[in-house]
């Protein structure tokens, strides 16, 4: 093991709130760990296991259109009643949505790093290895926007991944400072939006009513439609999805980059291994940090809804406010879920963590399985449940799809190391020539 202090002053750090200095103490005070064994630890399994869950719920939402329509929406299709609809997606919006998928995004930054530094060991050419499995990444998830799900998210990872082969060579210090900039980046951005470009109510109305006859041809062919039309509508799904990213400043895709270095950092650190030492202090900062992430989160979820109206804000300023409380929000509640996962996460898991942990072994493998059967099941081809079900009935099928993937998974690992994508994703990336302890570290 290699034991190395951090130079660094936490009174030179740039200042924050009380919390993050808090944190950052307890982070420097981590021995880093890195080159212990990828298998030592099962724990970042099992935390992919239960954001496979999180993602499959929001994705539902997407597949069962709710995620399309606003809540006057909902009710004038007859979709839903509001005395049910309003409270499930309340807590869907606040609890699920957002959290779940960066702490996918925690989980690539962790791996990529472990993955990088396991290929420099072996005396392997570890950036090359590694823009192999990011290429490889892009293309399918390409393949799998543009064909079948236009919320891919495989090639975002791929995209922003490019930038870990810089931030792997980078200091702890130094990467703290990335985060702490790009947080003020993404704060910054929409501000500068509406000053730069102010939108009078004339311009948003006309946005919105573009946006509706979009969605009007994306849900007529996910309803009705065949399987080309449904492929030919998921390139314009995936450009209303950018669409909308920009005018929010991207602030998105700024928080999965800020996650992939928080990934990075808790790598270096050997975080996993680590945190139980101090469980008490790590305990007392959670304590802390709940109550701020759930006021603000909360906060942006009343506003995306619509369920807190600010009449004296002018319309075009009300994105604004969404985009930096939910950016704020979903950054501070994805800490709490990792600081409480890791509290209680085994390292060596048994019982349900050792099944949920499996469907994260393969996550990968799930994630593309996951659209196959939501595809079945919701879109006109298969079964055509699309606007068929109530928010809370589209919970069913998931519950059902992550049942199976529980069990799919567990006996698939009896007999195999690997999922068949992982397996391909290990083939092209290493060749025949690779050690086969190897073959834990190449996952998603």
């Amino acid at each position: 093991m290699v034991s190395c202090s951090l130079p660094i002053s936490v009174m030179s750090w740039p200042r924050s709130s009380s919390s993050s200095r808090i944190l950052l103490i307890l982070l420097l005070r981590m021995e880093p760990s890195i080159h212990r064994s990828v298998t030592s630890s099962q724990a970042p399994n099992v935390i992919r296991g239960i954001a496979l869950l999180g993602m499959l719920i929001i994705n539902s939402q997407t597949y069962s259109l709710f995620a399309f329509l606003t809540p006057q929406q909902v009710y004038q299709l007859q979709l839903d009643r509001s005395d049910a609809y309003v409270p499930m997606q309340f807590f869907i919006y606040l609890f699920v949505k957002g959290p779940f998928e960066m702490i996918y995004s925690f989980l690539f930054g962790f791996w990529f790093y472990k993955q990088w530094e396991s290929d420099k060991q072996a005396d392997l050419d570890a950036d090359r290895i590694a823009q192999l499995r990011l290429v490889f990444l892009l293309v399918l998830g390409v393949t799998h926007g543009i064909i079948f799900w236009s919320g891919d998210i495989l090639h975002l990872y791929a995209l922003l991944g490019f930038s870990l082969l810089y931030f792997a060579k980078r200091s702890v210090p130094s990467l703290g400072k990335w985060i702490v900039g790009l947080v003020l980046l993404a704060i910054l951005l929409p501000f500068g939006q509406v000053l730069i470009q102010p939108k009078g109510a004339t311009e948003v109305i006309q946005r919105d009513l573009q946006m509706e006859n979009i969605l009007d041809q994306l849900l007529t062919s996910w309803q009705q439609g065949s399987i080309w039309d449904v492929m030919t509508n998921q390139r314009m799904a995936i450009m209303m999805r950018y669409r909308i990213a920009f005018t929010q400043g991207l602030s998105s895709y700024i928080l999965h980059e800020t996650m992939l270095l928080i990934g990075l950092i808790a790598s270096k650190l050997g975080l996993p291994y680590r945190i139980t030492r101090l469980k008490v202090r790590f305990s007392l900062f959670l304590l802390l940090l709940f109550p701020v992430a759930f006021l603000i989160k909360s906060f942006s979820v009343l506003l995306e809804l619509g369920l807190v109206v600010f009449p004296a804000i002018d319309q075009a300023c009300q994105p604004l406010l969404v985009s930096v409380s939910t950016f704020i929000g979903t950054l501070l509640l994805t800490m709490v879920y990792l600081l409480e996962m890791g509290l209680n996460v085994r390292l060596r898991p048994s019982g349900w963590m050792m099944w949920v942990g499996r469907v994260g072994q393969m996550g990968l493998s799930n994630y593309l399985l996951q659209t196959l059967l939501c595809s079945i099941l919701f879109y006109g081809y298969g079964l055509g449940l699309s606007g068929h079900l109530t928010l809370l009935e589209s919970l069913i099928p998931v519950l059902g799809i992550y049942v199976l993937q529980v069990v799919s998974s567990n006996l698939w690992l009896r007999y195999y190391q690997q999922g068949p994508v992982e397996y391909l994703w290990h083939r092209i990336t290493y060749g025949k020539s690779i050690p086969s302890n190897q073959t834990a570290t190449v996952r998603l």
